[in-house]
């Protein structure tokens, strides 16, 4: 009991302040990341694949982009970081399938979903801008779109603080809940505002995105 409370009360100091003592929602809300190239080089899904696309009749919105590419094309780190997430998310056929998240140390995280399989990458690995950190696919919830658009990256920004995913090696959000993507983004929003949970990957992005209703 002791040890529960000792670790509820670091978890949430964790989360309230900033490493440095700072409360993050006072810190500025500036993008720190930027990329010169998407994970994929495919358009931007139109318009069910745009960020903040309306989901479940309105009631949620798509928090990332849907990048169309081909079956198997590399799946490419962003920014270096380290990586803390690299399982199934849902099923085959629910949620976001076989996703990975790259902690970049600066209070921001980007998720790659929908992978065709789980990339052999370990928990904790560093990986460098540019480096392939799996391939495209249709797991999760993409499997069930019509042949054309089902191939596809769903990618994220998430602005939440670092090392909350694996801190000294104990995964922090499993501790205070299995659902480890959905906890993040909510400790996210807690901390950052409304929508702080995930913001517009295009907003961090250098260059100009295609669009597209299919890929072919």
């Amino acid at each position: 009991m002791y040890f529960t409370a000792l670790l509820l009360f670091f978890i949430f100091t964790l989360a309230g302040c900033g490493r440095d003592g700072v409360e993050p929602a006072k810190r500025s809300t500036l993008p720190v990341i930027r990329f010169s190239r998407l994970p994929v080089d495919g358009p931007v899904r139109r318009p069910e694949g745009e960020f903040g696309a309306p989901r479940r009749g309105g009631e949620k919105k798509h928090q990332g982009i849907d990048l169309l590419a081909r079956r198997g094309t590399p799946v490419r780190a962003v920014s270096p970081g380290i990586v803390v997430y690299n399982e199934m998310n849902g099923t085959l056929t629910e949620g976001y399938g076989f996703t990975l998240i790259i902690d970049h140390l600066n209070d921001y995280y980007t998720l790659y979903a929908h992978l065709d399989a789980k990339p052999p990458l370990r928990v904790g690995e560093y990986v460098k801008a540019c480096d392939v950190i799996g391939r495209i696919g249709h797991t999760g919830n993409a499997e069930g779109l019509p042949t054309g658009i089902r191939d596809m990256l769903h990618f994220e920004v998430i602005h939440a603080p670092s090392w909350m995913l694996d801190y000294l090696g104990i995964r922090i959000v499993d501790s205070i809940s299995p659902k480890t993507v959905t906890t993040l983004k909510a400790i996210a929003e807690g901390n950052y505002g409304y929508g702080g949970g995930a913001l517009n990957p295009l907003d961090f992005y250098a260059g100009k995105p295609a669009y597209a209703r299919r890929l072919f």
